[in-house]
């Protein structure tokens, strides 16, 4: 009896040997990281065996690429170095050691020296992350290191992105600058106080490589209309994510506001269903809806331009562009924000500043103008960042969008108009024609 239940432990042992090994799997594929600074930070992994090799790298900030080194996979442990500059100057030693379960692997990460300021991948700040969790993507997907000659790739499980076909009765509306995977297309078809409709996404992030097969189109629900004001809610076709826009209509465009809440375990990136997504944004009314909008590129806003008239009183046409002027933003940090700007045909120059610290007024570069839409450059006082602004003219008014380009060992700054944790969408209202400045 006695050799009858020990033969009936052995067996047990081994029928149930297989099953905890495949718990384990292999660690092969793109993993990322949304919970950090300069999101995502990207592992791209490739297992034989107990061998582990591949590539780290972040969005942003510094993106040096870090080669995988020292790697060690003992079953569900994963642990490997990177080498990269520390705080983006001297190089050093970063150190991750994780736990994986399933699709997720939660790291705990550690640097070679510490004491610095740097919050990122190579970051030895006391505000840099000491635990970070990896979480796998679909099969399939491809993730480029950023570079200069970095191209989106083709996941393999893509398809070609959902045309955005307008909703019976309905207007459509693109946000082309401002938000990841562009152009956010919103489809409304608004009646007796309800909103209804749908919402799609493009395929590919230029700024960051990926590409998404989550597309669209969305559907709209608990769509309310209140005059100018909307509402409505989008969902993650998994249910893990409920978005929620709440915006307000102004001539040909809607100043959208959007929040996300997560109710499962994936926050998701920075789309129109991410939790990463874009706070703030405009979107346009499309006066050619039958074209599905481009997902290439920089995209281009298909619109008709913005009109020409001004509600301060003018009287003939005038000689000077209408970006020409001293433009100002009051309800930011550090304000007013001023802007004196003077369009001269397809050219556009002039100065920012705001008031407090910093406040000493800043030449901007790269200035364009094309139709109702300008464009321009400044670097920030500190030389840490590269901010673009895009911006429509529409009579006293210019929507812009700013974007932040962190040069290599810098940070997004803080609050005002040079900084990062300030919205990056905002409106800046005429103050003064040409004319009234002084020197005009």
């Amino acid at each position: 009896m006695r050799r009858i239940l020990v033969s009936l432990v052995l067996v047990t042992v081994v029928l149930n040997a297989p099953a905890a090994q495949s718990q384990t799997g292999d660690t092969s594929g793109v993993w990322l990281a949304t919970n950090v600074p300069y999101a995502p930070w990207t592992f791209d992994f490739k297992q034989a065996g107990e061998a582990l090799t591949g590539r780290v790298w972040q969005n942003g900030a510094v993106r040096t690429v870090g080669e995988i080194m020292d790697a060690k996979v003992n079953g569900d442990l994963v642990s490997f170095n990177i080498s990269g500059p520390l705080d983006g100057a001297s190089r050093g030693v970063v150190t991750f050691t994780g736990t994986r379960s399933g699709d997720t692997i939660v790291f705990s990460r550690t640097t070679e020296r510490s004491g610095g300021i740097g919050n990122g991948l190579y970051g030895t700040g006391p505000s840099a992350p000491k635990q970070v969790t990896a979480r796998r993507q679909p099969t399939g997907t491809v993730a480029m290191p950023p570079g200069p000659s970095t191209l989106p790739q083709q996941s393999t499980l893509a398809t070609a992105p959902t045309a955005a076909t307008t909703v019976t009765g309905g207007l459509r509306y693109v946000a082309a600058s401002g938000v990841a995977f562009a152009p956010w297309t919103i489809n409304l078809k608004i009646e007796n106080g309800t909103v209804t409709g749908n919402a799609t996404q493009g395929q590919s992030d230029p700024a960051s490589g990926y590409m998404t097969t989550l597309v669209g189109p969305f559907e709209i629900y608990d769509g309310k209309a209140d005059g100018d004001r909307i509402s409505f809610k989008l969902r993650t076709p998994d249910g893990g994510r409920v978005i929620t826009f709440t915006g307000t209509r102004n001539g040909d465009r809607i100043a959208f506001t959007r929040s996300a809440e997560v109710l499962g375990d994936d926050p998701g990136r920075d789309g129109i269903l991410g939790a990463n997504g874009a706070t703030q944004f405009t979107a346009l009314l499309d006066s050619n809806p039958g074209t599905a909008p481009s997902t290439s590129a920089p995209p281009v806003r298909a619109t008709t331009a913005a009109p020409e008239s001004a509600d301060l009183p003018i009287t003939g046409a005038p000689s000077w562009g209408r970006a020409s002027g001293r433009w100002q933003v009051m309800d930011v940090p550090g304000a007013p924000w001023t802007l004196d700007l003077t369009e001269d045909g397809a050219a556009l120059s002039g100065t920012v500043q705001q008031t407090g610290d910093p406040s000493a007024a800043v030449t901007i570069a790269a200035g364009k103008v094309n139709g109702s839409m300008i464009s321009f450059k400044v670097l920030s006082l500190d030389g840490e960042r590269i901010l673009t602004f895009h911006g429509e003219v529409n009579g006293n008014e210019i929507s812009f969008i700013r974007e932040i380009t962190v040069l290599d060992g810098g940070s997004r700054g803080r609050n005002g108009l040079y900084g990062g944790a300030t919205a990056l969408g905002f409106v800046a209202k005429r103050a003064a024609q040409p004319s009234q400045l002084p020197g005009h």
